[in-house]
């Protein structure tokens, strides 16, 4: 490779293939400039820390004179007869050729093929050449299953990582089985373009052939496999968003999402969207049996046998509810029954009478991260990990909405402003011991240090935060840390055994 490119040369054809090369097969595989200029150094074998030094960076500047020489020669040797043909210009079968590509030997001016007699023979019968389909030729099967056949082998399905919660659909590409039936044409050439991408979860990238991207929707005609039945008539909308829901219906949000919504468990693909990429028939099809798409799914067969369980819905007709299940998504209007009121703030904590305490996933403190909100919007994170304050900040407290009701709940942030954070770190004599609420619903914070306990008490006063430290025997004094960018003021009766620290936000 270092022979035939330089590192600036390769990194900018990895960037953008297309752009140089745009009928091969080389895809554009989404390569952020790092990740490009990365793979080049290693192809091209640089081992120097700072690509400035690598020979060859400097841009190439034309010769005109050369450039002249070149375009002689080009025209000399008849390239534009296979590279760059002239639009007007009429083929002459190959029949009647003489010399070109059948010549026997060798003359100057005119390339030589050294075909063998067999070779000749073909091309003089113009005999019809069968074309490999496009997905042989730009292996889609490397990644991709096809009714049974491709997808990654054992050495490599290891590197095939994604969302373990949602096992196999969740790391490997979906199958390519009966495409053609089961995408809508528009969709799919979007999804060769590098448009549509629908499962965040997969962490490998699907490359973008935007040269290829008709012929390939082309080539997986819905007449490769069997015509699939269509919806049943007269569906119910209405009885498709209770059919999605979890209110009596099929649970489907359970596991998916919906729109900006997360599922109300595993994350999977967002199903407000289908419309927009399925064919109708084959959401049908797969509804009944979704095994029979993608062996060993987590998808359970919702109408098992094609008897609804859901017998109060539409009287358990269905083909009905499939069709209105369908109906709803297109009909896009309203979200399925079961997702909490997130819109309306209903599950805002707001600290009234007296504090409210919320174990949470918080950014930037982790996952055991116990938050306070104080009446007057003045709040608290504390770590349970390593037993320190982390965060405090003013204003709006906290919204519970993900925390209650989803099974892998995100890492939430503070709903306030003014976000001030104690130094980061953890100390292995440090042992957190939990907490108590005093009688007005303040936390107290438990932590043995070295044998010695220490008790850490957190209220609000008058727009500040009071934190009170105790600690028996009152002998060493512990190091205490304090909120970065905070006013921190000590009140005079603190002693031995026991500091108080007023934090508060500069003006």
């Amino acid at each position: 490779m270092a022979a035939k490119y330089s590192l600036e040369s390769l990194t900018r054809f990895l960037e953008n293939p297309t752009a140089i090369r745009p009928d091969s097969r080389m895809p554009d595989l989404g390569l952020a400039p790092a990740e490009a200029l990365d793979i080049a150094a290693h192809l091209v074998d640089f081992q120097e820390s700072n690509p400035q030094n690598a020979p060859g960076l400097a841009r190439f500047v034309p010769d005109p004179a050369k450039v002249a020489q070149g375009a002689a020669i080009y025209e000399t040797l008849r390239c534009a007869a296979c590279h760059e043909p002239d639009a007007s210009s009429v083929p002459v079968p190959i029949r009647n050729r003489q010399g070109g590509c059948l010549a026997l030997s060798r003359r100057d001016g005119v390339p030589f093929y050294d075909l063998s007699a067999a070779q000749r023979t073909a091309l003089q019968m113009e005999q019809p050449f069968s074309a490999p389909h496009p997905i042989e030729v730009l292996n889609c099967l490397a990644c991709h299953s096809r009714d049974g056949n491709g997808g990654p082998d054992a050495a490599r399905s290891r590197y095939f990582t994604g969302d373990e919660a949602l096992g196999d659909s969740g790391r490997l590409p979906p199958p390519l089985t009966g495409i053609g039936r089961k995408l809508r044409p528009e969709w799919m050439e979007g999804v060769f373009a590098g448009k549509n991408r629908i499962r965040p979860y997969v962490n490998t990238r699907m490359p973008v052939y935007a040269a290829w991207a008709k012929p390939l929707t082309t080539a997986f005609s819905p007449a490769e496999t069997a015509p699939l039945l269509a919806l049943a008539p007269n569906p119910d909308p209405s009885a498709g968003r209770k059919l999605l829901g979890v209110q009596g219906g099929v649970n489907c949000i359970t596991c998916h999402q919906w729109g900006v919504r997360p599922s109300l468990g595993i994350q999977a693909l967002d199903i407000s969207t289908l419309g927009k990429r399925l064919r109708p028939e084959w959401f049908r099809q797969y509804l009944l049996d979704p095994a029979s798409y993608r062996p060993g799914t987590l998808m359970p067969p919702l109408w098992p046998g094609g008897q609804s369980m859901i017998r109060d819905v539409l009287e358990g007709d269905t083909e009905r509810q499939i069709a209105s299940i369908w109906a709803f998504i297109l009909k896009g209007d309203g979200i399925p029954e079961g997702f909490p009121d997130i819109v309306s703030g209903a599950f805002e904590l707001i600290p009234k009478d007296r504090p409210i305490v919320q174990r949470a996933f918080l950014n930037g403190v982790g996952p055991q991260a116990i938050l306070t909100g104080f009446p007057g919007g003045v709040n608290l994170a504390y770590n349970g990990e390593t037993g320190r304050p982390a965060k405090m900040w003013r204003g709006r407290f906290f919204d519970a909405y993900s925390t209650w009701f989803l099974r892998a709940a995100p890492f939430e942030d503070p709903l306030g402003t003014d976000v001030l954070d104690w130094p980061g770190g953890s100390s292995s004599a440090n042992q957190f011991l939990g907490y108590r609420l005093e009688k007005d619903g303040s936390p107290v914070f438990l932590n043995n240090v070295t044998g010695v306990p220490i008790e850490e008490h957190f209220e609000a006063v008058d727009g500040k935060l009071r934190r009170t430290l105790i600690w028996k025997p009152a002998g060493e004094e512990p190091v205490w840390t304090h909120p970065g960018g905070a006013v921190v003021t000590e009140a005079p009766e603190s002693g031995p055994g026991h500091r108080i620290f007023f934090y508060h936000w500069k003006p």
